[in-house]
């Protein structure tokens, strides 16, 4: 199994770049936003990656992490600003009362502790 795990739907087109949008956790939160995270991406129509491995996902918010990478437990691709905006809405809900680890790329949305997003070229 590599280091992510990648789910889109036959539908899905991917732009080039747009605005990515990023699911982070500590190791406390981990077990249960990656579940509501995973829970709610699987029923949309969007392109998105997720750390395999609580291992995998120790590792990238170790010291030792590249800092551009840091706290990206899921990375979520949306085709436009209307499905970002949806996205980062029901997520920051559905996430609210969880710590996430700050990704230093990324603006946070709402002052969410766990959903994070940027805009950037699309590189898969």
């Amino acid at each position: 199994m590599g280091k992510f795990t990648y789910f889109t739907t036959e539908s899905y087109k991917l732009p080039k770049y747009g605005f990515k949008i990023h699911v982070s956790a500590t190791i406390e939160s981990y077990e249960e936003v990656f579940g509501l995270a995973t829970n709610f991406l699987s029923k949309q129509e969007v392109f998105y990656k997720y750390l395999s491995t609580r291992e995998d996902f120790i590792e990238n918010i170790s010291k030792t992490a590249a800092p551009a990478e840091s706290g990206k437990l899921f990375t979520i691709y949306p085709e436009n600003i209307k499905a970002t905006e949806r996205i980062l809405v029901d997520l920051s809900e559905i996430l609210v009362k969880f710590e996430g680890v700050y990704i230093l790329s990324d603006r946070n949305f709402n002052n969410s502790k766990t959903v994070f997003y940027r805009f950037g070229f699309f590189k898969i």
